[in-house]
């Protein structure tokens, strides 16, 4: 996970991509799923979750990239798009991959003042 958050957090700071939104796919969520509610303890492995409850459920994870997005970034208008997937759920997958196909397909759009 800490590589992830490095590699994240060379993304996010790169002046080159100053201009582009960001789409974040937070992979394998099925196995963080299975893991925690086998017993293990996140904050294990990761100390800054801290004592917080040890849950799927909790956005904590979609909330460290997205404060990282925010202090880090040099445009802050740019957008950040995270999406929570398991590539198993073949049906949630085919919705977050159509709602990145209409993002797309609307900031292009805008570009070309037709919306």
């Amino acid at each position: 996970m800490e590589d992830s958050l490095l590699l994240w957090r060379s993304i996010v700071a790169n002046k080159l991509l100053k201009n582009v939104d960001l789409v974040l796919f937070l992979n394998k969520c099925d196995l963080l799923q299975e893991k925690l509610e086998a017993g293990v303890r996140l904050a294990t492995f990761m100390t800054s979750y801290g004592e917080r409850p040890n849950d799927f459920e909790s956005i904590y994870f979609k909330n460290k990239f997205a404060a990282m997005h925010q202090t880090l970034t040099p445009n802050p208008e740019r957008d950040l798009y995270i999406h929570m997937t398991s590539v198993i759920d073949t049906q949630a997958t085919k919705k977050i991959i159509v709602s990145v196909r209409d993002m797309l397909l609307r900031d292009a759009l805008k570009g070309t003042n037709l919306l």
